[in-house]
């Protein structure tokens, strides 16, 4: 697999892996090779090490891969976090983080971080070659950390030069080797495993790694090490101090015997004054048994210094984030603040102004509707809620009023970087209008390969694509607005978070999970009057007839039965326009009882892992005139249908998604039929007051 033009790679750690696994040995050497002269390419390979890895995991264990083959999403799938123990896990995520920090790194790499990760490489290459290769844990050396190469008339230069060029050489072998993985990827996630499996296969695995003996504390904190290098922060190594992360800082007045007590992490700015307090609990255990700690060791600290830190705390894997100080309550992120978002946090404190003082820009928005959509959400943040759901018809102004409360939030000292997202590029074109004329002097950025590195605008706005491949440059605090447009689209093709897919939930075609039906000349039939049984004679004008606006029940024509020439779609089908001008009403509608088809019409069975509501909720993301060919006469086939992909969550989730995205419909409706009875009213009064009919009645 090799070849012989590297042939040379020997590892000085990781040759036991070759017999079985060659790559894993070859990439090690490499990584052990560049760890003194180009520590960041030694944290990509040891990376890549992990990727094959995690890879061979879910194909010795027959686990189903999520959706998406991205590491992380690989690693935090639910079937192999049930199956990998916590302590392999943590490792795997160290090594993760740290190749992640290598490719965009904020902090020079040293080579000590990268000799740190391949002793947490080596753990994992022991465990692997003992749980998943069934080898002996004897086959590994002793762990020695590689010596840097001498520096003598340049042979190190020329030896890292032809490094490089085998390195190249390699990395071909790897693509194929890749794509085979992808293919292996995709195989797979036909497979099924059961809860009973994955518990048994971590309790081996647990086992396995007991008897290596990992180092549980020291695994923790290189976890929490990585996390603080990704948000830029100076973290010594072997818990030496800097001027930015102090480690075990001493603090008095706490309510030990002594009175004395000593927190894992201290962060400080510039001025010196410590920004943030981390407490650290073993992976084991829950993070959120350090609240309290984390609560007193801030109070020491501002006893000491004048000023109250933000709070965290972590058992590694999971962070959590407190500012007492606003009053918020505790909540998960992802990650630690930078030090600039944490002195932005730590500023708003004492110069944000009260939300209620700060009157809406009326040249945005100044419909009643619109300042009072504006009003409430900010009467929602007053109150420290974090979250606002609006609803709003079409053509109501939703853009005017997410800007109109950015400009609010601004000027009151709420946010200052905020991060609008929407599921196409004609919304983001027409809020970058927008923002552009009510908001011209604060500095915006559309995402894209080529901004994703702009850290100095006000204002980013992204597609969903666009952000999910970057969204993990940004540390967790740089934006202080989200502002996620037109969510429920996202949410129908995605269901779930609109970035990515959190529970792993299966994703197939339409057409492996739907029976699809084209609709054929339809034969003579007799007025509909009610008949029971037999087939409706469904025409595309019939999905108009009154009373059919959700479920069709009737039609102009109908037959006691259908021959084999006609198309008969079931009872439970959804119904949509398949050609003409009729596509570009996106109209889509469910049988009530069975229908065959004409031409013009086209219908979707649901199968049995399909809730019929679950898919006809999900279909209102779908825009048909999207999928049409585009020709003078737009038309529908099957093939255009097929090849979507929809989420498949189990069954109770299903119809549990189906029943708040209609409650959420049914706002919509009662909202829409309000703005339209609003400016009845409004047309009504402007009429009367142009003929003089209105009556002004003087206070008593």
């Amino acid at each position: 697999m090799v070849g012989p033009e590297i042939a040379n790679m020997k590892s000085q750690n990781f040759e036991f892996l070759r017999s079985k696994r060659a790559v894993l040995a070859d990439l090690g050497a490499f990584a052990e090779r560049y760890a003194h002269e180009d520590p960041a390419s030694s944290l990509l390979k040891q990376r890549a090490f992990v990727e094959h890895a995690v890879t061979a995991i879910y194909g010795a264990y027959r686990l189903r891969p999520p959706f998406s083959d991205n590491l992380n999403d690989l690693m935090n799938a639910e079937p192999f976090r049930q199956s990998v123990p916590e302590v392999v896990q943590n490792k795997l995520h160290a090594v993760r983080k740290a190749g992640n920090h290598a490719a965009h790194p904020r902090r020079p790499i040293t080579s000590q971080l990268s000799l740190d990760c391949l002793f947490q490489l080596f753990d994992i290459a022991r465990w692997f070659h003992v749980q998943i290769d069934a080898g002996d844990r004897l086959d590994a050396p002793s762990y020695s950390a590689p010596p840097p190469q001498p520096e003598a008339n340049g042979k190190a230069k020329e030896a890292l030069e032809k490094l490089r060029l085998a390195e190249a050489k390699y990395d071909s072998v790897l693509a194929t080797l890749e794509e085979e993985t992808r293919k292996q990827l995709d195989a797979e996630r036909a497979a099924a495993e059961h809860a009973s499996q994955l518990a048994q296969l971590k309790e081996e695995g647990q086992k396995v790694a007991s008897s290596l003996q990992f180092d549980e504390q020291k695994t923790r904190r290189r976890l929490i090490d990585q996390a603080l290098l990704a948000a830029g922060w100076d973290v010594g190594a072997d818990g030496a101090n800097t001027e930015e992360v102090r480690q075990e800082v001493r603090l008095s007045g706490m309510p030990t015997p002594s009175g004395d007590g000593a927190a894992d992490y201290v962060l400080y700015g510039d001025d010196g004054k410590p920004l943030a307090v981390i407490e650290a609990k073993k992976t084991a255990k829950d993070a959120r048994i350090g609240a309290e700690q984390a609560r007193m060791y801030a109070e020491s600290l501002e006893q000491e210094t004048g000023v109250r830190p933000v709070i965290f705390f972590t058992n590694g894997v999971d962070i959590f984030l407190w500012d007492d100080a606003q009053g918020y309550p505790y909540r998960k992120v992802y990650g630690f603040y930078s030090k600039d978002s944490l002195e932005y946090l730590t500023h708003q404190r004492t110069n944000k102004k009260a939300l209620a003082a700060i009157e809406p820009n009326l040249a945005i928005a100044n419909r009643m509707y619109q300042l009072e959509a504006v009003k409430r959400v900010c009467e929602r943040f007053s109150t420290n809620f974090r979250k606002a759901l609006l609803v709003q018809a079409t053509g109501t102004g939703k853009t005017r009023v997410a800007i109109s409360l950015c400009d609010v939030l601004m000027r009151a000292g709420w946010v200052k970087r905020i991060l609008f997202l929407c599921d196409r590029r004609e919304l983001r074109k027409q809020a970058d209008r927008v923002f552009k004329e009510f908001m011209p002097g604060e500095p915006r950025v559309v995402v894209d390969s080529t901004t994703s590195s702009d850290r100095d605008k006000r204002i980013y706005l992204a597609t969903y694509p666009a952000m999910m491949k970057c969204y993990e440059d940004f540390d967790v605090g740089f934006f202080d607005l989200v502002i996620a447009d037109e969510s429920h689209r996202s949410i129908y093709k995605k269901f779930g978070d609109p970035v990515t897919n959190p529970k792993g939930w299966e994703v197939k075609a339409l057409g492996e999970v739907a029976t699809l039906f084209a609709g054929n000349s339809l034969p003579p039939g007799v007025p509909f009057a009610g008949h029971p049984g037999g087939v409706l004679l469904l025409k595309v004008g019939d999905m108009n007839t009154p009373g059919n606006e959700v479920g069709i029940s009737r039609a102009r024509e109908w037959r006691e039965s259908v021959g084999g020439g006609g198309v008969v779609a079931p009872a439970g089908a959804v119904v949509i326009p398949k050609r003409g001008g009729a596509i570009a009403t996106n109209k889509k509608r469910v049988l009530l009882r069975p229908a065959a088809l004409d031409p013009n019409l086209m219908a979707i069975a649901p199968g049995e892992s399909l809730d019929l509501a679950y898919l006809r909720q999900w279909f209102d993301g779908v825009d048909l005139a999207n999928l049409s060919n585009g020709s003078a006469v737009p038309q529908l086939n099957k093939k255009d249908l097929a090849p979507l992909q929809l989420p498949i969550p189990p069954f109770g989730e299903q119809k549990r998604f189906a029943a708040v995205t209609t409650a959420v419909h049914r706002i919509r409706v009662r909202a829409e039929e309000g703005v339209r009875s609003a400016e009845a009213l409004f047309d009504g009064l402007l009429g009367r007051a142009f003929r003089a009919a209105l009556e002004r009645k003087s206070s008593p």
